[in-house]
């Protein structure tokens, strides 16, 4: 009996995330190198979704390079990204009530936090567990751990969804049951084949 469903944020909510695949879409456009802006912008990321350092720092160093200021650079990435609402509204509507939701995400504050705040995410997950407040980012065990003891389940009662195979791994390892995440409608058919409904 499962009593847990916790989603990862990037590539299941938000759609495209990757951030050296979005350089090199928008190379053309924005008359940049990317590998000039990987350089600038990786080291940025991976010690600000630590929280290590101030995530403005990465809109701040990469929005001059975009040809942008920070404000309209974050805008631009975000609405570049894209949102997956009808994953939100499936989750608010079928599953909330009856599971207990987590989110947990390797993510920047500066980037996912107005998206928690504009679409309401803390109405519907109970718990929401990030490596920038944690200081441990996946596939690192710990932030699982803390995630299952935010919840207050055992791994083998939770189900737990993820685009990348390298953060499912620990999951499984845990004894959760997990769903590698490819795109809506398969999500939704494996997640309702295990729920049984």
């Amino acid at each position: 009996m499962y009593k847990a469903i916790i989603f990862d944020f990037g590539g299941i909510f938000s759609m495209d995330d990757d951030i050296k695949e979005f350089w090199k879409n928008n190379a053309t456009k924005l008359k940049i190198d990317p590998q000039e802006a990987n350089e600038t912008g990786i080291p940025i990321w991976l010690e600000a979704r630590i929280g290590k350092i101030d995530s403005n720092m990465f809109w701040e160093k990469l929005g001059p390079l975009a040809g942008m200021s920070a404000v309209e650079f974050k805008r631009y990435f975000i609405g570049y990204t894209g949102f997956r609402d009808e994953l939100l509204d499936y989750v608010k509507n079928n599953l909330r009530g009856k599971y207990k939701l987590a989110i947990l995400s390797n993510q920047i504050e500066s980037w996912l936090e107005p998206i928690l705040e504009e679409k309401k995410f803390r109405e519907i997950f109970e718990v929401i567990v990030t490596s920038y407040e944690t200081g441990f980012a996946k596939p690192d065990l710990e932030i699982y751990k803390k995630t299952l003891e935010k919840l207050d389940v055992q791994a083998d009662g939770c189900i737990y969804i993820d685009d990348m195979i390298k953060n499912l791994e620990p999951a499984k390892a845990l004894g959760m049951k997990t769903i590698e995440f490819k795109n809506y409608n398969q999500c939704i058919e494996d997640l309702e084949k295990i729920l049984g409904n």
